[in-house]
């Protein structure tokens, strides 16, 4: 029953944020459709995972977020080596990530480390949502959404795009 209250208040919450935003924006790589606000906002993701904690009854599933929450507050501010902790994770943690039509698995503490370090140390880690979609159940933590990436100067290359090589850019792309 807590069960079922807790995914009508978790709709409810969506709902609502999608009546606040004026954009829609068909994802072909995603499983939904994505509402984008008009600016962004690196809060947009630590926002939506304290916001859906909130709206969460199930404590075991409110332990979750919250595991959840604190790395990826973590990853954009910087600090990877503080994100594999023990009283955060699993012995043996797996990430599977889709980005724009590309997938990739990692498991194991040292390939996740090195994919957080790697994205900290060439200064990739200020990104964050224009808008996501979160769901939390027993078997884990699963969002989607419409990310944004500031990509330092001279590691974005585009087929057919002349790209400065001292400028920074702002990437969009759908990530799962």
């Amino acid at each position: 029953m807590n069960d079922c209250r807790a995914r009508r208040e978790q709709a409810l919450v969506a709902e609502n944020r999608r009546d606040e935003l004026s954009t829609t924006l068909a994802t072909s790589d995603a499983l939904t459709v994505v509402d984008v606000p008009e600016k962004f906002d690196v809060t947009n993701l630590p926002q939506g995972i304290a916001d859906l904690i909130e709206a969460t009854e199930n404590p075991f599933l409110v332990a979750m977020l919250k595991n959840y929450y604190l790395p990826a507050v973590r990853e954009i501010s910087g600090h990877w080596d503080q994100i594999l902790i023990p009283s955060l994770t699993v012995d043996e943690p797996a990430y599977r990530i889709s980005v724009s039509g590309e997938s990739v698995a990692l498991t194991g503490h040292a390939e996740v480390l090195a994919m957080y370090r790697q994205v900290a140390e060439t200064g990739q880690n200020v990104m964050g949502t224009l808008r996501h979609n979160i769901a939390v159940a027993d078997f884990g933590v699963i969002t989607e959404g419409l990310w944004v990436a500031i990509v330092p100067p001279g590691l974005l290359s585009v087929q057919d795009v002349d790209v400065e090589p001292d400028a920074y850019y702002m990437v969009t792309h759908n990530l799962m």
